[in-house]
């Protein structure tokens, strides 16, 4: 602001400076020549008296021996020739009727005109007037033109100028610090009215107005950027901002656990070739980058993510991660479910069909119809049993809400189940032991009966002869515990993983001949989820089978 005040300043006196020489100049010479025009008019009275006086003596003004340097005198004839002329000899003129002055003369009595010299950088008056006798009286005066004027003094304008200019700089000095000093002084941090010029208060309160609102402007942009921050923050979903060169401008948490903690946890200012060398992100990035939006879906972490590749107007682009593991493994397991949905279906229709149609075409004593029909019966009897496990599941799967959860008695429920499952254990030639004492928990009781019923079941028929099945209840720090122990078949160590799939059987004959469907075991564990429990399984192979089941 200093610069441009004293600059401005010293200019603006440059150009007045000019300006007025400029002026002065033209001025002065206006003035120059109507004085000399004014002066060839009073001589040429003067001669006119005189040539009235001599009777028109040409001759007689010859001895008067005018200067030409005070002017150049012509008489001149009605027909333009001329007679006299003090400054050269009038045989060597030609005839001047041609001359515009001495037209004008002879028609209107006198007249003045100004012609120009290029060449030799004058400029010459002429003013003629037509005496009693008809003669046209011309006098002329030649000067320095204003050109010639201007470069003959330009030393001394410039001369001027430098001094002007010196004194003017001088001036815009002590005029800029007079003028920047008060400025400076104000602290606009503790502004007090009392010291403030009176021509700087509006100023004063116009910046103090305009930084109040800016402050407040700030303070509602970093509450925005804050909470925007903290929603970014928050989100389960990976979040990466870039600027048009790539540079990562944000990054949420979950991005930087997506990307792998070896990028630290501050990775704004970097690259995005610095966080990740996944070939895929990085392709994608450059084109998203020249405008092209794109969304892949890709394995990380050991998690299956679709990435939203989307760029942002003005430049820059936008990197979104959406975990949709849960989403493909419940893809998948819907597949392979299906797949062993028509499977295990395929097996007891088959046999059923096979059946009837023997019996249907005669193929079978009539001694075996009996035996044929149990074998329908039985194969149907699992179908049934099939079909209503995976009507189940599919229930289970489907419901989005907790229904119908009320203060249950699990002791109670255990004991139904107890008293349901005595005469298959006693078929199966296995000892039910139960330890449960009154337990209440918050559940749907259908589903506890379906769990405990599944779970004992089992226990009973993956069990050995002479065996036992111990079921028990517990208490501690706000859960409940329930057991159901075993002395059978055990599941191997390669096994347990798997224990919880649907159709899932560590011994299939044995499956098939127990009635198994397979998917007893996933019923429970569904049960357990939507109650927001756990379950647990611990086994030895051929020795015994222990599930844990807790509550809250």
């Amino acid at each position: 602001m200093k610069k441009r005040i004293y600059i401005n300043m010293l200019l603006m006196a440059f150009f007045c400076c000019i300006f007025l020489i400029t002026f002065l100049i033209v001025t002065f010479y206006s003035f120059f020549g109507n004085h000399v025009t004014a002066e060839l008019r009073s001589k040429a009275v003067i001669i006119e008296s005189i040539l009235e006086s001599i009777d028109n003596d040409v001759s007689f003004l010859n001895a008067l021996h005018f200067p030409s340097a005070d002017a150049r005198i012509n008489i001149i004839t009605p027909d333009g020739k001329v007679l006299f002329d003090n400054a050269a000899d009038i045989g060597t003129l030609p005839n001047h009727l041609n001359r515009k002055e001495v037209q004008l003369a002879l028609k209107n009595g006198a007249d003045e005109s100004r012609r120009f010299s290029d060449t030799l950088g004058t400029q010459t008056y002429y003013y003629a007037k037509k005496t009693n006798d008809g003669y046209v009286l011309r006098l002329s005066k030649t000067t320095s033109s204003l050109y010639a004027v201007f470069y003959k003094t330009w030393p001394v304008i410039a001369l001027v100028i430098i001094l002007i200019l010196v004194f003017a700089n001088f001036l815009a000095l002590r005029l800029t610090k007079k003028i920047i000093a008060p400025i400076n002084k104000i602290d606009f941090g503790h502004i007090n009215d009392e010291k403030i010029d009176d021509e700087l208060a509006p100023f004063v309160r116009t910046i103090t107005n305009q930084k109040l609102q800016i402050q407040e402007q700030m303070a509602l942009l970093h509450e925005k950027a804050d909470t925007l921050n903290a929603i970014a923050q928050s989100m389960e979903e990976g979040l990466i901002l870039l600027d048009d060169k790539g540079i990562v401008l944000s990054a949420n948490n979950s991005a930087v656990h997506i990307l792998g903690t070896a990028i630290g946890n501050d990775p704004m200012g970097k690259n995005i070739i610095e966080i990740t060398r996944n070939a895929e992100i990085l392709e994608n990035t450059t084109l998203v980058l020249k405008g092209e939006s794109h969304n892949i879906t890709l394995e990380l972490s050991a998690k299956i993510y679709h990435i939203f590749f989307n760029s942002i107007p003005g430049g820059g682009a936008m990197i979104l991660f959406l975990d949709i593991t849960e989403k493909s493994e419940s893809e998948k397991m819907r597949r392979e479910f299906s797949a062993n949905v028509s499977h295990e279906l395929k097996t007891p229709l088959t046999s059923i069909f096979g059946f009837a149609e023997m019996i249907a075409n005669g193929m079978v004593k009539s001694t075996d119809i009996i035996t044929f029909s149990e074998k329908i019966k039985s194969e149907s009897q699992r179908l049934l049993h099939l079909i209503d496990d995976i009507i189940k599941l599919s229930q289970l799967d489907e419901s989005t809400g907790i229904a119908e959860f009320t203060a249950v008695d699990l002791a109670s429920v255990i004991d139904n189940v107890h008293d349901g499952l005595c005469p298959i254990a006693k078929k199966h030639d296995v000892t039910l032991h139960v330890n449960a004492p009154k337990t209440i928990v918050t559940a749907n009781t259908d589903m506890m009966y379906e769990m405990v019923f599944n779970l004992v079941d089992n226990a009973i028929k993956y069990n050995k002869p002479g065996g036992s099945v111990d079921i028990s209840l517990s208490q501690q720090d706000g859960h409940t515990t329930l057991t159901v122990r075993d002395t059978g078949l055990g599941v191997p160590k390669e096994s347990i993983d798997r224990i919880f799939e649907r159709f899932y059987r560590v011994d299939k004959s044995h499956s098939k001949k127990t009635g198994g469907t397979g998917l007893g075991l996933s019923i429970v564990k569904h049960i357990v989820l939507r109650h927001n429990g756990t379950i647990a399984i611990e086994s030895e192979f051929e020795k015994y089978t222990a599930i844990s089941v807790v509550l809250p």
